[in-house]
């Protein structure tokens, strides 16, 4: 098995990365889910992690594969039953305008004494499973005897990560439950790569809680033989955050901050909800400031001014059944990187100044120090690779880090990158070079530079992202 580069459509080379696997031809269904929650990947690991299911909204459908019925192990001729004319199992329900597949349709089969073989495909037994859809699956001891995950996979796949997932049909006596898991394994792209605006992900997610609960019910309603797979009660759907919203502290005492309003206001961050949790570590990751959660807040601040912050927000009344000061509703930003950087116009970077100091037309109402704000760009770019040290010296550490989200270029100054920008943002003072009276409160570097893409096989850096100056950036619609 090989690693190449995908650039087929909706990956573009302005916010897509990744690679699909050569020699390989899945007998079931593969689809890519953005997952809800932490997936253990032994037994032990789930004892430790207390997770009972497996829940991920689908992002695509990246094969078919080609599984039929009748089916039997022991016939000579492939497999296949020539009494009766072997039928697919999976189909293709739908396509968009690239030939992308947007939804599938599932058959069953008849039910047969052996637990190889497979009868008649019946085509009563038929249901559709869409992009954007929730699926649900408990976690068994069937998953660990099946080994679906890589070998030698330990620990836990964490939440809000892009899995590979491959998908049996089942007989049709499963009551339900017509997909059965056979193989699990995380990806190298984040949901970065799958939410520019032409994506099919994009275009699948609901905007709102009411449209997103309302899908899945109509889905699972049409769809018998799925049903018990085809979550309805917990759902994702992607909204942008309203300008007038702030990042605050939840309790001292909980991993989380929030995404909310200003009281009396009467607006709210996004449509329908009041507030949105996001844990410490995804706010640092989908910032790309490790370990720097002041940083990563003050990003998210500068973001939602800009209009430049959307939010993937999953719901779970289960979220805050043991802690009532959460709330049911979880998030990760997603920081719309050219909507950020509309202030910085291209052409001024040529220039022999060591900078350049951009205003901004909008300002952080919640901190009076910046009603004043702009971006400072540095036109000289650095290198700065893996392992270095930083080129900042505020920063005490020995080495740089590979940054989180690898296919978001805004990185903090200790994430690793080829080649970047590096971007001052804050209160520019009377706006003179170099004046005292600048107060810049946000240190980060635009990575300017292509990385190559490497498969897990080759060990490598997973990343690909494109420079300012170089390649206009796709923009979330």
């Amino acid at each position: 098995m090989t690693a190449r580069h995908d650039w087929s459509r909706p990956r573009t080379a302005q916010q897509h990365i990744g690679y699909v696997q050569d020699g390989q031809n899945p007998s079931g269904l593969v689809v890519r889910l953005l997952t809800h929650s932490v997936i253990p990947m032994t037994a032990n690991d789930q004892v430790d992690y207390k997770v009972k299911r497996i829940i991920g909204t689908i992002l695509s459908f990246p094969k078919l594969g080609y599984v039929s019925a009748p089916y039997s192990k022991k016939a000579k001729t492939g497999g296949k039953d020539q009494a009766s004319p072997p039928k697919r199992l999976l189909e293709s329900a739908s396509t968009n305008e690239y030939g992308e597949v947007t939804s599938v349709r599932v058959y069953g089969f008849s039910k047969v004494n052996s637990n190889y073989d497979k009868g008649p495909r019946d085509d009563d037994f038929c249901s559709v499973i869409k992009l954007g859809q929730t699926l649900n699956f408990y976690l068994n001891e069937f998953i660990w005897e099946k080994g679906v995950f890589p070998e030698g996979s330990t620990g836990a796949i964490p939440a809000y990560s892009v899995v590979e997932m491959q998908l049996n049909p089942s007989h049709n006596q499963s009551n339900g439950y017509g997909l059965k898991i056979t193989k699990i394994s995380p990806q190298g792209p984040t949901i970065y790569s799958y939410l520019s605006k032409t994506s099919s992900a994009y275009q699948a997610l609901a905007r709102t809680p009411e449209q997103a609960a309302s899908f899945l019910k109509e889905c699972a309603a049409a769809s018998p033989s799925l049903a018990n797979v085809l979550e309805q009660a917990r759902y994702a759907f992607i909204a942008d955050v309203d300008r007038s919203a702030r990042v605050v502290d939840v309790r001292e005492d909980l991993a989380f901050l929030r995404i909310e309003c200003p009281a009396g206001s009467g607006r709210t961050p996004v449509p329908g909800v009041f507030h949105l949790d996001v844990a410490y570590s995804d706010m640092e990751r989908f910032t790309n400031f490790p370990g720097d959660l002041t940083g990563a807040r003050t990003l998210a601040d500068f973001a939602i001014a800009a209009g430049a912050l959307k939010v993937l927000v999953t719901y779970d009344d289960y979220y805050n059944h043991k802690e009532p000061a959460l709330s049911q509703y979880r998030c990760v930003p997603l920081v719309d990187t050219e909507a950020f950087l509309v202030p910085v116009v291209e052409a001024q970077l040529e220039t022999t100044d060591c900078a350049v100091t951009f205003p901004a037309p909008w300002s952080i109402p919640q901190d009076p120090g910046l009603s004043n704000v702009a971006l400072r760009v540095f036109t000289v770019p650095v290198c700065q690779e893996e392992g270095e040290a930083p080129h900042d010296d505020t920063f005490d550490i020995k080495a740089c880090l590979a940054a989180p989200s690898p296919d978001m270029p805004l990185v903090s100054p200790i994430c690793a990158f080829d080649k970047g920008y590096r971007v001052l943002a804050g209160n520019p003072g009377s706006g003179t070079a170099g004046g005292a009276d600048a107060y810049y409160v946000l240190n980060f570097f635009f990575n300017a530079a292509p990385k190559s893409v490497m498969g897990a096989a080759g060990g490598g850096r997973m990343g690909k992202t494109t420079g300012y100056k170089r390649v206009r950036l796709d923009d979330f619609e």
